[in-house]
């Protein structure tokens, strides 16, 4: 038995095999996923409850900014980027491209065990440490460099984990554009290719263009924090953080949603047995996307006093980059009505889920891209809720739309259709029933990331409150559709 024991550790500690450790990512991915879920019901049972009910008996106000920090960094950096970039891409990418390896496995194994060794450093810094990190996940000055509640090294360990996640996805993007230029099969031309692992390559230009300015960021606090450099203080230029995150973070919206654009292309061709609706403008739409991802990051900053010429252009940036996206859904929508394969199957509800949420959380995002009016809205619910709509809930059910596709194949066992459709369902009818709300709330001028409100919105909560059970329902069916499938499968037959 110990040498049995010793046998596994080996197995999935030392291994370059790019199908063990693409199913390691995807188990620390599902695993972060439901911590992130369980901290948003936290956030939820906070907003339901008029006050301070859950904040005062913990005696920590900050704690509820602590939550929105933990949930988005989690959800960001450790659930969605794993699972749709490490999972499917270590698993994928070879098989796709007609090679046994990617072309550096070492360097495979690093970048997976640099993600462990940031996840272990940043549970130490949330859960030994006396004061919680309330900086929200953008770790904004001075409430990551001067705020009273962060005086300590808990804000330099995260600080340090970001570091370390971003070299564990620049080492994982290298590794991929290198495996599809050098280790594709003969005669197969980069607009050949599959469409998922051309967004991989963009999306991994996308990280190895913006995470080193969000290195120099995040280099810019930590000497603030520690040798009073003022780079961000009023002495310095208090706006220039804000400048280098989002010259990341915009990218980074893409370097989510990307992925999952080439995953149900993958998927919808697979099923239909017909290629994508105009490919090769599907192809030119990625990169029309991660190029102009990269000159709109100032419209998360309207409200930072620009002047007109600048929100004149940013806007009119923002819009235009809605024009690739919506030739993509209409190809989506043409090639599911083309085809007959794949009406009623446990990937359709996802894809279904999947069209709903990113055309609603669009257009609310297309109304954002007016400088005037976002400045009106910037810091209310209505941006929560178009941010989970069109990038947490659409990637959300792009996951999901491979994950009932899939697994399946690898593992030899199907799902039950009955727990997919509950699933997929119980989790759309929710997540509507929550993010909603949050847009009517954010019209009406609820402030975000404060816990407490006046009693004009609480209609508006108590219907979020209850979608929640959707959503809790929703998850544990997921969860017993998961462990029934993981007790009628051996993963020692399929890697």
């Amino acid at each position: 038995m110990i040498n049995n024991i010793m046998h596994m550790i080996n197995k999935y500690t030392l291994t370059t095999s790019h199908k063990i450790i693409g199913i390691l990512y995807g188990y620390m991915g599902y695993i972060a996923g439901i911590l992130g879920y369980i901290i948003s019901m936290l956030i939820r049972m906070e907003l339901n409850t008029q006050g301070l009910a859950i904040v005062r008996k913990v005696k920590e106000v900050t704690i509820y900014n602590n939550w929105i920090t933990i949930h988005g960094l989690i959800m960001l950096f450790v659930f969605i980027m794993p699972v749709g970039i490490g999972f499917y891409g270590n698993y994928l990418i070879p098989m796709l491209i007609g090679t046994s390896e990617l072309s550096m496995p070492r360097m495979n194994g690093i970048s997976f065990w640099m993600l462990i060794v940031g996840v272990v450093i940043f549970v130490i810094s949330n859960v030994l440490m006396s004061k919680p990190i309330s900086s929200g996940w953008t770790l904004y000055p001075p409430l990551s460099t001067r705020d009273a509640d962060n005086i300590g090294v808990n804000i330099d360990l995260s600080l340090l984990v970001v570091h370390v996640l971003g070299i564990s996805s620049t080492i994982g993007s290298v590794n991929y554009i290198t495996t599809n230029k050098y280790n594709r099969h003969v005669g197969l031309t980069f607009m050949n290719i599959n469409i998922y692992n051309f967004s991989i390559i963009v999306t991994s230009i996308l990280l190895i263009g913006s995470l080193p300015i969000l290195g120099v960021a995040i280099t810019g606090l930590l000497l603030d924090r520690n040798i009073n450099s003022t780079i961000y203080d009023v002495i310095g230029d208090p706006v220039l953080y804000q400048h280098l995150f989002w010259f990341f973070g915009h990218p980074e919206v893409y370097v989510i949603i990307l992925p999952v654009f080439g995953l149900t292309s993958l998927i919808l061709t697979s099923i239909i047995h017909k290629d994508i609706f105009g490919r090769e403008g599907m192809m030119y739409c990625i990169i029309s996307i991660g190029v102009v991802g990269y000159f709109v990051w100032a419209h998360h900053m309207f409200t930072v006093g620009l002047d007109i010429d600048s929100r004149s252009y940013f806007s009119i940036a923002t819009s235009i980059i809605s024009i690739p996206t919506s030739v993509k859904m209409f190809s989506y929508i043409n090639t599911w009505a083309s085809g007959r394969g794949f009406r009623g199957n446990n990937s359709s509800w996802s894809f279904f889920s999947f069209l709903i949420c990113f055309c609603f959380g669009g257009f609310t995002g297309l109304l954002l891209s007016s400088g005037s009016l976002d400045i009106m809205l910037h810091d209310t619910y209505f941006v929560v809720g178009h941010f989970h709509t069109v990038l947490s809930l659409a990637a959300t059910f792009g996951l999901l739309i491979a994950h009932y596709f899939f697994l399946p194949i690898i593992f030899s066992y199907s799902i039950f259709e009955s727990f997919s459709f509950y699933h997929t369902f119980l989790l759309l009818v929710g997540a509507l029933l929550v993010f909603y709300p949050m847009h009517l709330a954010g019209l009406s001028g609820m402030a975000r990331r404060v816990p407490e409100y006046a009693d004009i919105f609480i209609p508006f909560m108590t219907v979020g409150f209850h979608g929640t059970f959707l959503l809790i329902f929703s998850t544990l069916t997921f969860i017993r559709s998961y462990f029934q499938f993981l007790s009628h499968i051996n993963h020692s037959n399929y890697l």
